[in-house]
């Protein structure tokens, strides 16, 4: 039998890595970069049981980000914000069967980077929006997955706490200063009917 429903998560890890550069018009080292936390992942998911321990699942999750380019010698500054889309699949194995049952989960992943959208400003700079980024290096990337949880089953309601890792396979946004983590924890909760 089937269960679908909805997932909510908080990310543990950083999305991105910065570091401190130097440059020909400003020598003073400085860090052109900074980044906003995201603070939830939500989306959907439909697991199917092939046996009482084995099953399968697919979800689809949804985790806004952004980042900011500064450069204090023109003061010239720039603001990205993106959608961030991940579509795990994922084997199960719940240990035990019945009202409580931990599982593992182990699989692949896709990430899809879209609706990328930079605005810049500053000092002789008119305002300006565009579509794209020019440090986006991949819109697309593929992960491995392994995560942990347990659920809990009561009549038609079942709840999934787990939590979950991704290592990513490449970077989505790479320039001077600024790396994307390719390791993702996430804490998620599941709804499902």
């Amino acid at each position: 039998i089937p269960t679908a429903g909805a997932k909510a998560g908080v990310p543990l890890t950083q999305p991105f890595s910065t570091y401190s550069i130097t440059a020909l018009d400003y020598p003073t080292a400085y860090t052109p970069y900074s980044y906003a936390v995201p603070r939830y992942q939500i989306g959907a998911y439909a697991r199917f049981h092939f046996t009482q321990h084995w099953g399968f699942e697919i979800d689809g999750l949804f985790q806004p980000g952004s980042f900011s380019f500064e450069q204090p010698a023109n003061q010239f500054y720039a603001h990205t914000v993106f959608h961030s889309w991940e579509f795990p699949f994922l084997f199960q194995y719940a240990v035990s069967h019945g009202h409580l049952r931990p599982f593992v989960n182990l699989g692949s992943s896709l990430r899809h980077i879209s609706n990328v959208r930079t605005s810049f400003s500053g000092s002789g700079v008119t305002p300006l929006a565009e579509n794209g980024s020019d440090v986006l290096r991949n819109s697309g990337s593929w992960g491995f997955v392994a995560g942990a949880g347990v659920a809990f089953k009561e009549g038609w309601l079942e709840l999934t706490p787990e939590i979950r890792y991704t290592r990513w396979w490449n970077q989505s946004f790479q320039a001077l200063g600024l790396h994307n983590s390719l390791n993702e924890t996430v804490v998620l909760l599941g709804i499902g009917f």
